[in-house]
């Protein structure tokens, strides 16, 4: 088992969650595992504080990456189901990674997501303190580990998503698990271009906000409308967003916003030499891959041919 040293969590509390992004990679008995460059597995946890609840959004850089898309497609989906729960206000914590979580992609998905909810009414997305990103997301990673750390051999994801579930001890509440394909993962960023979410930083009472600062925005439905609402300081009272330009709302002659696009025309790629290296796992006289429907996960992997 191979922990990534550059982790980035997100999470929720509302009904209180904190999460996280781990990176996982086969493991074997074989030294050539340790000489190939790896294939890595994502899991994005999501931990409930109270109820100890565990849901954990898994795919493969077969699938796609590990963006802020990415992200920002599985925070969706999360709040679509605390939306059917009759969930009216959920708050995200998370850390400053800019990449993936401190920047406009997270929240350009919150106003389409409220526009379509029943019962959700108020996302809020919390930034940690620099150097004050550990949270109890940390607890669901440790007891996969420690899960994985018995299996002799994963060599493929599907392994990864049976272990996960079953991760947890007798009688506690197992993960849950959902496998995220190409076509699920939407491009939020685009749609934030759509919407002239960008156009969104003036605030009423003379601030401007800054996306590097920021420590906490929050996207409300009210009457109707979204109002965003930010603060670069926990201790400030919210600024609150004035109106975007007439001209983006003329942009679509209907109220409702537009339809966010899928983020991949198709599968990613991976490249030649990293496919000739996993593919020579499958091969040879001793084979560490060896199992006929492990093989064919690995050999119909999409690549670039140079």
């Amino acid at each position: 088992m191979i922990r990534h040293p550059h982790l980035h969590h997100i999470g929720e509390a509302d009904s209180l969650h904190h999460s996280h992004v781990h990176i996982f990679h086969q493991k074997g008995y074989n030294s050539s595992m340790d000489q190939s460059s790896g294939y890595c597995i994502f899991v994005h946890m999501r931990n409930h504080l109270q109820s100890q609840e565990g849901r954990c959004f898994l795919w493969h850089e077969g699938i796609a990456r590990r963006g802020a898309n990415e992200i920002s497609t599985c925070i969706y989906k999360f709040l679509q189901e605390k939306d059917s729960d009759g969930t009216e206000e959920v708050i995200l914590l998370c850390d400053g990674c800019v990449g993936q979580n401190k920047n406009s992609v997270l929240p350009s998905m919150i106003p389409y997501t409220l526009e379509h909810a029943k019962n959700l009414k108020k996302v809020t997305v919390n930034y940690f303190e620099t150097n004050h990103g550990q949270n109890e997301g940390d607890c669901m990673h440790s007891v996969i580990e420690r899960k994985v750390s018995k299996q002799p051999e994963i060599m493929v994801p599907s392994q990864l998503a049976t272990l996960t579930q079953m991760a947890r001890a007798t009688g506690k509440k197992q993960y849950t698990v959902y496998e995220i394909n190409t076509v699920d993962v939407i491009d939020w960023k685009r749609y934030g271009q759509d919407i002239g979410l960008h156009a969104w930083r003036d605030a009423l009472d003379g601030n401007s906000l800054v996306w590097t600062k920021v420590m906490s925005v929050a996207l409300e439905k009210r009457k109707g409308e979204c109002d965003m609402l930010f603060k670069h300081s926990h201790m400030e009272e919210f600024s609150v967003v004035s109106k975007p330009p007439k001209r983006q709302k003329d942009k679509y002659k209907s109220k409702t916003l537009p339809r966010p696009q899928n983020a991949y025309a198709s599968v990613p790629k991976l490249s030649l030499p990293k496919y000739n290296d996993l593919i020579a796992l499958c091969s040879g006289p001793k084979p560490v891959v060896y199992q006929q429907d492990q093989i064919m996960f690995y050999s119909n992997l999409p690549h670039t041919q140079k």
